[in-house]
C-alpha cells in the first residue's frame, strides 16, 4: 500500500486524466468491487450465524456477547472485503494509490464546517430516512466492542474502502467529480438498507469532498468516527428508531430547529468551499514554488 505524504502530490483543481477506454475502472469495475463487498459480508455473516447457532441454539445473546460478536464479524469481512478489492485492483491493471495520508486532511476549519453539515443533514434528512426500513440496532449491541466496531474499526476501514481504493481508482481516470459521486454512490449501496442508504450516500458527498480538497483520508476518518460516535449515543439512548419529530416531540419547536438546520447546512456549504478554496489555493501555489 503506497501513502502520500506530500501536499505537492495533490493534483491541481482544474486537473482532468484522459479517458482511455476500457481501461480500469469502468462503471463495471465498480460494480464488480461492490459485488466483492457484498460477497465477502454474506459468507462472513453466514458462517458467523452457524456460529452463534452451535454456540448458543436458539437463544439470543446478550448485549455484550452481541457487541462481541459485531466487533469480530466485521472485522472479518471488511478485511475480507478490502483485500478482495485490492487484489481485484491489482489483477485488472489498477495502479493508483490506495490512500492519501497526508496531515494536511485535519484542517481545523475544513473538519470545523464538514462536521456542522454532517450533523445538519441528519436532522434535515431525517423526516424521510425515519419512513425507511433501517438495520436491526439490538443486534449491534452495546458496550465496548459495539464501540470499537462502530466509532473505531467502521470509520477507518469504510474510509479506506471508499474514500481510498475506490476514489483513487476513479480519479486516476475520470476526474475529481466522477471520484466524488462514485465512490459516495458505492459508501451509500453497501449500507444495504434504505435508510442508511441515503444518509451514507449523502453524508459520502461530504466525506468524499474533504478527501479531495484537502488530499488526505484522515479527515474524513475523523468526520466519519463523529458521526458514528453520535449514532452509537442514539443508539444507547434509545432514540435509534425514533424520528426527530417524535424526539422533540412538540411540533412548533421542531419547525424551529428543522429551520435552524437548514440554515446551518446552507452556512455549511459555504464555508466548506471558502475552506476547500483555500486549501485548493495553497496546494497550486506549493505546486508553483516547486
Amino acid at each position: 500500500m503506497r501513502h502520500d505524504t506530500n501536499d505537492r502530490a495533490t493534483p491541481p483543481s482544474d486537473w482532468r486524466p484522459e479517458p482511455l477506454r476500457g481501461a480500469f475502472p469502468t462503471w463495471g469495475d465498480l460494480l464488480a468491487m461492490l459485488g466483492i463487498f457484498l460477497g465477502a459480508n454474506v459468507l462472513v455473516g453466514g458462517t458467523a450465524g452457524l456460529v452463534r447457532l452451535a454456540l448458543l441454539g436458539a437463544e439470543a445473546p446478550d448485549a455484550a456477547q452481541a457487541g462481541r460478536m459485531l466487533f469480530v464479524t466485521y472485522l472479518l469481512s471488511m478485511g475480507l472485503a478490502l483485500g478482495g478489492v485490492l487484489l481485484y485492483r491489482r489483477l485488472r491493471g489498477g495502479r493508483a494509490r490506495v490512500a492519501r495520508l497526508s496531515r494536511r486532511g485535519l484542517d481545523p476549519a475544513l473538519l470545523g464546517w464538514a462536521l456542522l453539515l454532517v450533523v445538519a443533514l441528519e436532522v434535515v434528512l431525517d423526516p424521510l430516512t425515519s419512513r425507511l426500513p433501517g438495520p436491526p440496532y439490538e443486534a449491534m449491541g452495546r458496550g465496548a466492542w459495539t464501540f470499537a466496531a462502530l466509532v473505531v474499526l467502521a470509520p477507518f476501514l469504510e474510509e479506506l474502502l471508499c474514500r481510498g481504493a475506490v476514489l483513487e481508482a476513479l480519479r486516476s481516470r475520470r476526474g475529481d467529480r466522477a471520484a466524488w459521486i462514485g465512490s459516495s454512490l458505492f459508501f451509500g449501496i453497501m449500507h444495504l438498507y434504505p435508510a442508511q442508504a441515503l444518509g451514507a450516500f449523502v453524508i459520502g458527498l461530504v466525506l468524499g469532498y474533504v478527501c479531495l480538497v484537502s488530499g488526505s483520508l484522515w479527515g474524513a476518518v475523523a468526520l466519519h468516527a463523529a458521526n458514528n460516535a453520535l449514532a452509537y449515543w442514539l443508539m444507547t439512548a434509545g432514540y435509534a428508531e425514533t424520528s426527530c419529530a417524535e424526539a422533540v416531540g412538540h411540533r412548533a419547536l421542531y419547525v424551529v430547529l428543522y429551520a435552524a438546520a437548514l440554515g446551518a447546512a446552507v452556512a455549511a456549504v459555504r464555508g466548506l468551499r471558502r475552506a476547500g478554496r483555500r486549501l485548493r489555493a495553497a496546494a497550486d501555489k506549493n505546486r508553483e514554488a516547486a
